[in-house]
């Protein structure tokens, strides 16, 4: 992809989010419309930590709930587990983060995987070993309602009543969730934007947040 495309996606003026209205966006998101002519020139920064070869645990420990969650929640999802597993071990680690991060680990898919293997996690390697300890960390901070905040929204492309029906469905067929998630999961998010240090451009790219990269330079 060239870098005029890639800035292009970045505003949001390249792909299907184009029609969004101005109003709808995040306040990064606005300041990135009013400053086109900056992008570039952001976009140009070196990146603040390699996402891959990198090392998520150091980098993530002296973070705030809102850069944890723009991580969490826009990092790219391949070969970087570990990130995840950082942002959801984290002490700061709000609600809709693990909650978002839950649901990208795609557990339908290791649910089924688990139950062919007679519920052993011995069949996982690699990546997968990695997921599957990402699902049992999120569920037991769940379970323990370790949640730092419930600040930001989340995401709904996973809305908590059909999560909440497909868990007791399949309790009702007697064969409950491996993962399921507790009735904690489910409580009420303010859903604030955030205001993080950093943020992920183009799911693989930790850049300085546009917004405190551009009061710098102003």
């Amino acid at each position: 992809m060239s870098i005029r495309k890639r800035i292009l996606r970045v505003l949001g003026l390249g792909g299907p989010s184009a029609s969004q209205s101005s109003s709808a966006l995040h306040p990064i998101e606005e300041l990135k419309r009013k400053h086109p002519e900056k992008v570039e020139d952001w976009f140009a920064e070196p990146d603040v930590v390699p996402v891959w070869g990198g090392n998520p645990e150091r980098f993530v420990q002296n973070l705030d709930s809102d850069t944890l969650h723009e991580i969490g929640c826009k990092l790219r999802w391949d070969d970087t587990v570990p990130w995840f597993l950082a942002i959801a071990g984290h002490p700061l680690c709000d609600h809709a983060t693990l909650w978002n991060m839950y649901h990208l680990a795609a557990p339908d898919f290791y649910e089924s995987k688990m139950r062919e293997s007679g519920s052993s996690r011995d069949v996982f390697e690699g990546m997968d070993a990695q997921v599957v300890e990402l699902l049992d960390l999120i569920v037991a901070r769940f379970q323990q309602d370790d949640v730092a905040s419930k600040t930001f929204r989340r995401d709904e492309e996973f809305p908590a009543i059909m999560v909440k029906a497909q868990q007791q469905a399949a309790r009702d067929q007697g064969s409950p969730l491996i993962w399921e998630l507790p009735d904690a999961a489910f409580a009420e998010t303010v859903g604030e934007h955030h205001a993080p240090q950093y943020e992920v451009s183009m799911g693989d790219r930790i850049l300085p947040a546009f917004d405190k990269w551009l009061a710098v330079r102003a």
